[in-house]
């Protein structure tokens, strides 16, 4: 992920900044949305919608960092297989309570 992301800001497609510890990534380049079909396009509307709605930057950060986040060390890249490290594994006591509650919610128990 970073040679791509050193490339695009070579190439000025990005702006890459320290904001505090987080590092910060912006552009003012308009996207072109010509490769994207209508359906794509509505996928990703509902999904910046869902999550401006329905969540804080906390549970969207719960929601998105699993057990191979937390596993690896601070500034390392994470590979897309890492994601099958929460299939080899029981979920421990905070998952497993976090899931349940989840389920509850949904009516699922």
């Amino acid at each position: 992920m970073m040679p791509v992301r050193d490339e695009l800001e070579r190439a000025g497609h990005i702006k890459v900044f320290r904001e505090g510890n987080l590092i910060r990534i912006t552009t003012d380049k308009k996207p072109d949305l010509s490769t994207f079909t209508r359906e794509e396009l509505q996928i990703v509307d509902y999904w910046i919608d869902h999550i401006d709605k329905d969540h804080t930057a906390g549970s969207i950060s719960d929601e998105s960092h699993d057990y191979a986040w937390d596993i690896a060390h601070m500034g390392e890249e994470i590979p897309l297989y890492a994601i099958l490290a929460n299939r080899i594994r029981d979920p421990d006591d905070r998952e497993l309570k976090k899931l349940i509650v989840k389920a509850k919610a949904q009516n699922l128990l």
